[in-house]
């Protein structure tokens, strides 16, 4: 209630000053030894999970391996969650996750061999360091003084990326666990980028292009996206798997990136509206000048401009525009 009246930034600041004590002693005690299942418990997709735990998770044995995110927590925190938690269970938790997984982890102790905490930042150094930005550390420090305050009890063992991270935890409770290298992803074809580079004015292709990309995407394995814009465009589209967005450049840098990036389909939607009808051809030609394929609207002016190389054209119907995008993606000829 308190939280709720002060508002979480403010919560967030009185949090931290009032808290002397950063230390995290684990308060486990749980009987430890070998585990017959893993779940690892995280926010949500963070880099530290691939760096830090890919190998448990491709790891060869019977045992379940599963991965939550605090949005599934709702379906675990039922009648009997502890029915999801099978005896013999290492829980480790990736950072900060959601305090209800607490209340999980609580009710099925008994199924528990371990818990392990997992953190990869020096969050004592964050608090003196005025370097980093305000919010981000004062979200850090509370985050972290939430987990110490909510999971403490139940932590058995920390896992510390670095020497100088776990020298900040009690040494016969700490692990350091160093990060691995990625394995490189294995798909069956070549990567294909498919980019739309429209500017402020195109809003409405832009949101005319965003339900196609998503199903180009959940279609095609082996794709990246790339559009161009602010902020903005990086919230209408950050729900899209594989997908980058580029900053807007000057004209002379743009034409470098163009030319030497390694692109192989462009989008060029051009719907109807009063601005839009005295358009030129320039997009077509940029298309024609990097050698790649383009796949345009299908009206004046990029029919005019149809004897260029690479060029394709579809309708106004999301549908066509799928399906060209997918025909050219799956289909090296075409792009050669």
């Amino acid at each position: 209630m308190v939280r709720v009246k002060l508002g979480e930034r403010l919560w967030r600041k009185v949090q931290v000053a009032t808290s002397r004590d950063l230390e995290l002693v684990p308060g486990g005690s749980h009987a430890g030894g070998a585990a017959r299942h893993l779940l690892i418990i995280a926010p949500r997709m963070i880099p530290t999970i691939d760096y830090y735990l890919r190998d448990l998770l491709v790891a060869d044995g019977d045992g379940d391996r599963r991965l939550v995110f605090d949005d599934e927590v709702e379906r675990w925190s039922g009648a009997a969650p502890t029915e999801q938690i099978k005896p013999g269970t290492r829980v480790v938790l990736v950072r900060f996750p959601s305090r209800r997984w607490a209340e999980v982890l609580a009710r099925a102790e008994d199924k528990l061999v371990e818990v392990v905490w997992l953190i990869d930042d020096d969050v004592v150094a964050a608090r003196e360091d005025q370097w980093l930005p305000d919010d981000y550390r004062l979200k850090l420090l509370s985050d972290y003084l939430e987990l110490k305050h909510v999971f403490g009890p139940l932590i058995d063992k920390i896992w510390a990326s670095t020497p100088l991270v776990a020298s900040r935890f009690p040494r016969e409770r700490v692990e350091v666990r160093p990060p691995r290298a990625l394995p490189a992803p294995s798909v069956a074809r070549p990567w294909v980028t498919i980019f739309y580079h429209g500017t402020a004015a195109h809003r409405r292709e832009h949101a005319f292009l965003r339900p196609i990309l998503e199903q180009v995407q959940a279609r095609l394995p082996h794709t990246i996206i790339e559009v161009s814009g602010d902020h903005a465009i990086y919230r209408m589209f950050r729900s899209i798997p594989r997908l980058r967005v580029m900053h807007p450049l000057p004209w002379p840098d743009y034409l470098v990136q163009l030319h030497a990036g390694k692109y192989d389909i462009g989008l060029v939607p051009l719907l109807d509206t009063p601005f839009n009808r005295a358009r030129s051809g320039i997009k077509a030609l940029e298309l024609a000048s990097a050698g790649v394929r383009g796949i345009l609207s299908r009206r004046s002016p990029y029919t005019d401009y149809a004897d260029q190389p690479g060029m394709h054209f579809a309708s106004d119907e999301p549908s066509d525009w799928v399906e060209q995008i997918v025909r050219l993606a799956t289909s090296s000829s075409e792009r050669a």
